[in-house]
């Protein structure tokens, strides 16, 4: 079974800091999620916020295979525009499916905490 991981990180990324490796032990717990899920969401998550494996490297749209960064904050602190958060963008476009309550339950709760996601692609 093909899956995504995503997590909570504890700290935030830094300029320069680097995250091209897999290495799921690093932040536990992971939440795994089959990728069959979140097949039929993709289109929804192509404008979403997010940074590709280093803060630096800000993107609209997820490195479906890659690792993603995803921010507690909008692209409006990056372009000066008011928007909703990416972790709120990426909550609605999960929909009402509840096999992903628990993704969208880490990702409500980073907003709380004002913390950054990881998720590891394909």
């Amino acid at each position: 079974m093909a899956c995504h991981e995503f997590a909570i990180l504890e700290c935030d990324p830094q300029p320069g800091q680097r995250f091209d490796c897999y290495e799921p032990e690093a932040y536990d717990p992971m939440l795994k999620v089959d990728d069959d899920w979140l097949e039929p969401i993709y289109h929804r998550l192509e404008q979403a916020p997010c940074f590709w494996h280093v803060f630096d490297q800000p993107r609209s749209g997820w490195d479906l295979c890659g690792i993603n960064l995803i921010p507690p904050f909008g692209m409006e602190k990056l372009s000066g525009s008011r928007s909703r958060t990416a972790l709120e963008l990426w909550a609605e476009a999960l929909g009402n499916d509840p096999r992903l309550e628990p993704l969208r339950t880490l990702l409500l709760e980073a907003k709380a905490q004002n913390r950054w996601v990881l998720h590891y692609g394909l």
